[in-house]
C-alpha cells in the first residue's frame, strides 16, 4: 500500500519555482557567461588558510550572472624549508638535564645549534648591559620584578602573538592561570614577557620532634595566624642562664621578596590594584599583617632574629638541628636544605610540611614568577620562541623542574611524576600533596610591583631593615615609606 506524502508549502513554492524557470530557459538561447569560483585552500602542514579567485568559462542558459560559490578543498603542499640558525641561551650554572634537553632540540631541529651561557656574578646588571648594547643572548632566565624592569626599559620581545599563533587552547589551559600568563604580563607596557620555568610555593616546615616534645597538635589546614602565634609561643624553649635552646620559629621578616603574602592573608596590598604608582602599606590590613609580625619578633621574642641567623649557622642548619620549632620557608628549601641533610643522618629530625596559615582573608602562599624571556632585538625570534616553549614542557621540567630540583613543574600535566618523585618522602609522614593543593586551589600569589618598582623597593627596604631588622620602630614606618614612594612617581 502506497503513502502519500504531505507536501509542505515551502517544498511546493520552490517546486513551482524550477517549474517556472524551465519554461524561460526553454525559450532563450545559451549564452557564454564568465564564473568566479572562490576557493579555500586548507595546506596541510602550513598554519594558515590561503584564499584564491578562479575564474572558468562556462555556458549559462538563461539571463547571463556571475555565478559565485566556495570551494573547501584539502591539499598536501610540501612543508616549509626548516629554520636554521644559533640560539645563544644564557642561564644558572651546573643544572641538570641542560644538555640532554639542547641535544633533543637540535635533533628536532637539525641546522639548528644552542650555545650556553653560564650566568656569573650580578648576572642581572650584565644582561641589562647586554640588552642596551645590542649583545644579548637570545633567551635568559629571570624572575619576578627583573621582568618588569626589563620589559619597562624596552628590552623584552613580547611573546603573545607567538602564543596567539602557535599554542592551542588545550596548551595555555596547563599552565597554572594565577602563575602564566597571569604573573608575566607587564600592563603598562602590555606585551607578554615570557614563558614560565618551575613554581616554587610558600609553606611551613615543622620539626615533628619539637611538637612532640611540647604536646602539641601538628598544623594542619585549619591553622590561621592566632593559632600560629600560639604555637611559635608554645615551641619556644629557653635553658639555663636563659640561653634560647630553640626558637619558636623563624619568618623572613625582613627580606623583601618575602614579606608580602601575609599582607594578602589579611586583606591588604602592597601595590593599589588600580593604580601601580600608588603604594598601600600604610592602609589598615597591611598594618595589621606587618604589626602580626613585629610583635611576634620583638615583643614576644619567640621567633628568630634576622641579625642572629647567620651567627647561628643559618635557618637550615637550625631547623635540622632542633633549633626552630616552624620554619616559614618554600618548597626549594625542602629539596635543598632539609632533605640532604636528613638523608644523610635519617635520626636528626623528623619533620613535616603545612599549608602557610590562614590569614583573616585567606591563605596565601608565595610563589615566584620565574621564567624565561626573549631579547627583543635577537636575529632567530621564530627559533627563540620555538625553544623556550620546549623549555616549559617535556624532558627539561621531568629531568630539571622535577627530578632535580624536586619543584613543582609549571605543567599541570606533569603533577603525576612530580608526586612520584616526593613519594618516598610522602610514605614517611611528610604530606607534599599541599604544594599541589596549593597551586591548584589558588591558595598562591605572586609578588606586586610598582610602577617605579626598583626605585620604590629600595625606600620599602629601609622600613623592613628598621621594623624587623633594628627593631624598636613602630609598623607606621612603612605609610611614611609609602608617601616617599608615591612621592617617587608623581615626580615622574
Amino acid at each position: 500500500m502506497s503513502q502519500r506524502k504531505k507536501l509542505s508549502r515551502r517544498h511546493f513554492m520552490r517546486l513551482a519555482s524550477v517549474a517556472a524557470g524551465g519554461v524561460i530557459v526553454a525559450g532563450c538561447q545559451p549564452k557564454v557567461v564568465e564564473k568566479v569560483v572562490k576557493e579555500t585552500v586548507v595546506v596541510e602542514g602550513t598554519p594558515k588558510v590561503i584564499e584564491k579567485m578562479i575564474k572558468e568559462t562556462v555556458v549559462v542558459e538563461g539571463t547571463p550572472e556571475v555565478v559565485e560559490k566556495v570551494v573547501t578543498k584539502v591539499v598536501t603542499a610540501a612543508p616549509a624549508a626548516p629554520e636554521t640558525g644559533v640560539i645563544r641561551w644564557a642561564d644558572w650554572p651546573d643544572m641538570v638535564g641542560t644538555k640532554e634537553a639542547t641535544d633533543q632540540f637540535e635533533q628536532e631541529n637539525p641546522g639548528v645549534k644552542i650555545t650556553f651561557e653560564p650566568f656569573g656574578d650580578s648576572f642581572d646588571m650584565k644582561l641589562m648591559a647586554q640588552c642596551v648594547a645590542g649583545t644579548a643572548p637570545d633567551l635568559f632566565s629571570i624572575y619576578g620584578q627583573m621582568f618588569f624592569a626589563f620589559a619597562q626599559k624596552g628590552q623584552l620581545l613580547d611573546l603573545q602573538p607567538y602564543v596567539d599563533a602557535h599554542m592551542t587552547q588545550e596548551d595555555i589551559n596547563d599552565f597554572y592561570s594565577w602563575h602564566w600568563p597571569t604573573s608575566f604580563i607587564v600592563p603598562e607596557v602590555g606585551i607578554l614577557t615570557g614563558m614560565p620555568w618551575k613554581v616554587n610555593v610558600g609553606c611551613l616546615i615543622y620539626s615533628k620532634d619539637a611538637f612532640d616534645e611540647v604536646n602539641l597538635a601538628y598544623p594542619d589546614k585549619t591553622w590561621d595566624h592566632d593559632m600560629y602565634a600560639a604555637a611559635l609561643q608554645k615551641l619556644y624553649k629557653v635553658g639555663d642562664g636563659g640561653k634560647v635552646v630553640r626558637w619558636g620559629g623563624s619568618i623572613p621578616l625582613a627580606a623583601y621578596d618575602r614579606y608580602q603574602p601575609r599582607i594578602f592573608a589579611f586583606g591588604g596590598h602592597v601595590v593599589d590594584p588600580n593604580d601601580r604608582t600608588r603604594c598601600l602599606l600604610g592602609e589598615k590590613p597591611a598594618q595589621e599583617a606587618l604589626e602580626w609580625g613585629r610583635k611576634m619578633l620583638w615583643d614576644d621574642k619567640v621567633l628568630l632574629p634576622s641579625t642572629e641567623v647567620d651567627a647561628l649557622g643559618g635557618a637550615a642548619h637550625l631547623f635540622t638541628h632542633f633549633g626552630l620549632g616552624l620554619w616559614e620557608d618554600a618548597l626549594n628549601a625542602i629539596g635543598d636544605s632539609v632533605v640532604p641533610v636528613v638523608e644523610e643522618n635519617p635520626d636528626l629530625v623528623k619533620f613535616g610540611v603545612s599549608l602557610v596559615p590562614k590569614g583573616p582573608a585567606r591563605r596565601s602562599a608565595l610563589s615566584w614568577a620565574d621564567g624565561r624571556a626573549t631579547y627583543k632585538d635577537t636575529k632567530v625570534r621564530d627559533l627563540a620562541w620555538k625553544f623556550t616553549h620546549f623549555l616549559s614542557r617535556g624532558i627539561y621540567q621531568q629531568m630539571n623542574v622535577i627530578e632535580w630540583q624536586g619543584q613543582l613543574s609549571c605543567r599541570k600535566s606533569l603533577l603525576e611524576p612530580w608526586l612520584q618523585r616526593w613519594k618516598p618522602w610522602m610514605d614517611k609522614g611528610v604530606d607534599m600533596s599541599i604544594f599541589p593543593e596549593a597551586a591548584l586551589t589558588g591558595g598562591c600569589s605572586t609578588q606586586e610591583f610598582f610602577l617605579k618598582e626598583q626605585e620604590s623597593q629600595v625606600v620599602i627596604q629601609e622600613a623592613l631593615d628598621k621594623v624587623f631588622g633594628v627593631g624598636g620602630y613602630p609598623v607606621t614606618e612603612f605609610a611614611g615609606a609609602c608617601e616617599k614612594v608615591n612621592a617617587l612617581h608623581q615626580e615622574s
